[in-house]
């Protein structure tokens, strides 16, 4: 692939996701996520999170089935270098399949509308800190 956003980044398994942008509807879109870095996405608002990838990147973990979000404070020591979308995968059907999610906690990152796969399950802080550097 041509203009790979990270050197070494391995994007076999990137998927499309196009599908997933629809024209943004005036009502209903929270204006108060514009600036934050960590917002709940969803099948609906995932267009958002599109948008953000191209001035930031944007991890996004996907939880659910008991599984907590776990990822907020650990962002958050970024200090708005990256932002957090978090998707619950029992009700986001759409992007379940567009991430090929099979376990939760599963994380990827969209860096200039460019889906990523990073990890599945929980890795340790030093492991998550490595991956999170290289973004």
């Amino acid at each position: 692939m041509t203009n790979a956003p990270l050197s070494g980044a391995n994007l076999r398994g990137a998927v499309d996701l196009s599908s997933l942008v629809r024209p943004q509807a005036s009502a209903g879109a929270p204006a108060s996520g514009a600036g934050s870095i960590v917002r709940e996405a969803s099948d609906a608002t995932f267009t958002q999170v599109l948008d953000l990838s191209s001035t930031v990147p944007v991890v996004v973990e996907f939880y659910g089935q008991g599984v907590e979000s776990s990822l907020a404070s650990f962002i958050e020591q970024y200090a708005g270098r990256i932002a957090l979308a978090t998707v619950d995968a029992t009700s986001n059907p759409q992007l379940v399949q567009a991430f090929q999610v099979q376990q939760v906690p599963t994380v990827a990152a969209v860096i200039g509308g460019r889906p990523i796969q990073l990890f599945a399950g929980m890795l340790a802080e030093p492991e998550l800190r490595d991956v999170f550097d290289q973004l």
